[in-house]
């Protein structure tokens, strides 16, 4: 049972740990995921790395680090930190820290630095859930209904840090969703066209790539065509490969 939500931080965090079960192949879940807890520090269990808490799994222990699970969410994801990376250097010049925004996922860092494990929050869950102590020193999570009673998660920050990553990532939500009505505009009658409804009967829709595919192969081609200018001459194909997943590593991943 947990006991009285407003124990400090690091008290609750053993209960929770202790009300949930382990599971090594545990992972992100997008929307329904609400936070994941790195928990290493204040571990009841050797083996604990992190804490994920989930609208329907709900607490789940794992010794995989936070890092490593963001990580892997997002290589299964259409998209990682690319655009977050992409806006950060038109705002701020350069990437000064990382969130991560695809439509109605959001998960922000509670603090500044991403390059180790640290506490993520899922703002599309908990962006009216929240609220911050006088000093502005702590952040409050208001879980209404969680395991069957109300929870109130106490997590340490420095506001203003915490604030500006908010920010930032609603900033690139935004962003996203303009280029998104951009794209929609170029095809939002296009399936009442002649030219589809011709191109839809001459074709094997069967033998249509997937999106994911589809977007692969672009950064190939463009990695391909970057690396050929540079060097002035053909590239292997290992030597592409090479240099895509250490794009892929660089650029959509937490380093």
């Amino acid at each position: 049972m947990l006991n009285c939500p407003n124990e400090g931080f690091e008290q609750l965090l053993q209960q929770l740990q202790q009300a949930a079960r382990f599971d090594q192949n545990a992972s992100i879940a997008g929307k329904t995921t609400i936070m994941v807890i790195d928990c290493h520090k204040q571990a009841i269990d050797p083996r604990y790395k992190s804490l994920i808490i989930d609208q329907h799994q709900e607490l789940i222990v794992t010794d995989k680090p936070t890092k490593w699970l963001l990580n892997q969410w997002m290589t299964v994801s259409p998209f990682g930190l690319s655009v977050t990376r992409a806006y950060q250097r038109l705002s701020h010049g350069r990437v000064k820290s990382l969130n991560y925004v695809l439509g109605e996922i959001m998960f922000v860092p509670i603090g500044g630095a991403t390059q180790h494990s640290t506490t993520w929050l899922g703002m599309h869950y908990l962006i009216d859930k929240y609220f911050y102590s006088a000093d502005g020193r702590t952040l409050y999570l208001k879980l209404d209904e969680f395991m069957k009673r109300p929870l109130t998660i106490p997590l340490p920050v420095r506001k203003h840090i915490f604030e500006q990553q908010l920010k930032d990532a609603q900033c690139v939500l935004i962003e996203q969703y303009h280029v998104w009505r951009w794209m929609k505009a170029q095809f939002q009658n296009l399936s009442q066209t002649k030219l589809y409804q011709e191109s839809l009967k001459s074709i094997d829709q069967a033998k249509l790539f997937s999106p994911s595919i589809m977007v692969g192969e672009v950064r190939t081609e463009l990695i391909t065509f970057s690396l050929e200018a540079a060097y002035q001459e053909k590239v292997k194909k290992e030597e592409v490969e090479r240099a895509s997943h250490e794009i892929i590593r660089r650029q959509e991943l937490l380093d």
